[in-house]
């Protein structure tokens, strides 16, 4: 029996709106050479795609900007940390939501889900991403189970709001660390994070505040409604 898998309207408008929101965003955040740990000095900042987001029938590049930098001892060019894993091409969250996608069914229609999530991503990426030695974790939303970076992007974003610069370093802790995972820093890194077990609902009211930002008010009510009747049974009772 083959299973149904749904993106909702609330994720197709969150998931691009969120990647986005990172639009043109400079890292240049590095310490120190990562080969020999020597004095490093500014070289040059490239640009890189971060994802490519659709609305259907249009498609918008996302693009992030990563300093680099010339270590002063072994003369090597290097990337301040960014939200890419080591030899990939597209931001570390588009990779996780492919690798989440193909766990649960094959690559063509992986590709097929995530342009309805608003990505596009073709169905050989998504198998070489998927072929390749990453551990994703990831957390059910709306009854669809997400990477948690783009959960914790989502929330950084709504959080953010319009007016306030999101800094380079939160995004990199909610991508999970994606640059260092081939290096020793990347084990320190996340014991410095070390993230709680969170409020589910906290959550769920920052993505909703972001949503009805995005939509119209009565499609809010109804899948609102839905969620409520859902989630009731979980609610504490207060007499």
């Amino acid at each position: 029996m083959r299973m149904k898998y749904r993106i909702l309207p609330i994720l197709a408008d969150l998931i691009p709106t969120t990647l986005s929101a990172y639009d043109g965003i400079l890292f240049d955040d590095l310490a120190c050479c990562p080969h020999c740990g020597g004095v490093i000095a500014d070289y040059d900042i490239r640009t890189k795609q971060f994802a490519v987001i659709t609305d259907g029938s249009t498609k918008k590049t996302i693009m992030v900007r990563v300093k680099r930098f010339q270590c002063t001892e072994c003369r090597a060019v290097v990337y301040a940390h960014q939200p890419f894993y080591p030899g990939t091409r597209i931001g570390s969250p588009v990779v996780d939501l492919c690798i989440t996608f193909a766990s649960m069914m094959p690559y063509a229609r992986a590709s097929t889900y995530l342009k309805r999530a608003g990505i596009v991503v073709d169905r050989w990426s998504v198998r070489n991403y998927a072929r390749r030695d990453l551990t994703v974790v990831t957390r059910e939303m709306y009854g669809t189970r997400l990477p948690e970076s783009i959960v914790s992007l989502t929330t950084l974003a709504s959080h953010a709001g319009e007016r306030t610069s999101i800094d380079p370093s939160d995004i990199i802790s909610a991508c999970g660390y994606p640059s260092l995972q081939l290096t020793g820093e990347y084990q320190r890194a996340k014991e410095a994070k070390k993230p709680g077990t969170g409020d589910n609902y906290t959550l769920h009211f920052s993505l909703i505040l972001l949503w009805v930002a995005l939509i119209d008010f009565e499609s809010f009510t109804q899948y609102a409604m839905v969620w409520l009747s859902s989630n009731l049974i979980d609610l504490p009772v207060f007499i």
